[in-house]
């Protein structure tokens, strides 16, 4: 029978998806700041858990699937997670089987590996706890589309102040690429780092934390978080790669219960929206 995520978790099965999402994304924000890893088999069943019920269609499926009493492997609940729907017969490969990868054999001095397993009682879910002053722990977390909506205002910002001071109008190209880059890094990156947010971000209630320590992030963190943004300032090639790595990072984010990116995670970043308490 497919593995009943309400009763491993606690759920009320009457709650609507935000919620649920809600008390996922705050149990793994305690396990994050229990400084366990990303990977880590409680992590990855609370991500899979979020992936399911917080999003309507999967949800659905999923109900409907437990409803039937369906033979279901953990395996599946990612896939139904990943992509909205259980594989076919042919597609039901493990996330960890699609490389041809073989362990090696245990020796006297190697141990044997240890791999994910699934949870299979409410027992091996870490309780939830109160906090109080944990970061991001009482916050609200901006919705993966707000996010996306303020990016856009960021950059239509962005494209005013450039425009502006005549970036890009100077004949010689190579000073205007270098203005190009100045603007475009005072604007994400110290922003970002000086003032906890961009204009759009601060403008809409939102900031950018360190997840673990509250603070502004460094330079070098919010240089490395906004990689992605700064390839813009090449013209063609870098407005097509900031493009195809903004939809990575947007799916990213889909899939984790905090809205991390894979961007916010490299820098232990998360965005929130400002305590007006």
């Amino acid at each position: 029978m497919v593995l009943d995520l309400y009763q491993l978790y606690g759920l009320d099965r009457e709650a609507n998806e935000h919620d649920l999402g809600w008390k996922l994304s705050r149990l793994d924000s305690e396990m994050r700041i229990e400084n366990r890893p990303q990977n880590d088999p409680q992590r990855k069943a609370c991500e899979v858990a979020y992936g399911i019920l917080s999003d309507p269609n999967n949800r659905r499926v999923y109900d409907e699937s437990l409803a039937r009493g369906e033979e279901r492997s953990w395996h599946e609940l990612e896939f139904l997670s990943d992509f909205g729907r259980f594989p076919r017969a042919e597609e039901n490969v493990p996330r960890a089987a699609a490389s041809s990868y073989q362990p090696p054999r245990p020796t006297a001095t190697a141990p044997t590996p240890t791999y994910f397993m699934p949870p299979t009682s409410s027992a091996e879910v870490a309780p939830t706890r109160d906090f109080t002053s944990t970061v991001g722990i009482n916050r609200e977390l901006p919705s993966v589309s707000k996010r996306q909506n303020v990016k856009i205002l960021d950059f239509v910002i962005y494209a005013v102040i450039s425009g502006s001071i005549g970036v890009g109008a100077d004949d010689d190209m190579g000073i205007g690429l270098v203005l190009a880059a100045l603007v475009l890094f005072i604007y994400f990156v110290g922003c970002e780092s000086w003032f906890g947010g961009t204009p759009a971000k601060l403008f809409n209630d939102m900031e950018v934390k360190n997840a673990t320590t509250g603070k502004n992030l460094t330079l070098a963190e919010a240089a490395r978080r906004n990689l992605w943004t700064l390839c813009s300032i090449v013209p063609g090639a870098g407005y097509l790669i900031t493009l195809i790595w903004g939809l990575k990072l947007n799916d990213s984010m889909k899939k984790d219960p905090q809205h991390r990116g894979n961007h916010d995670k490299e820098v232990d970043a998360i965005v929130m929206m400002k305590d007006k308490s």
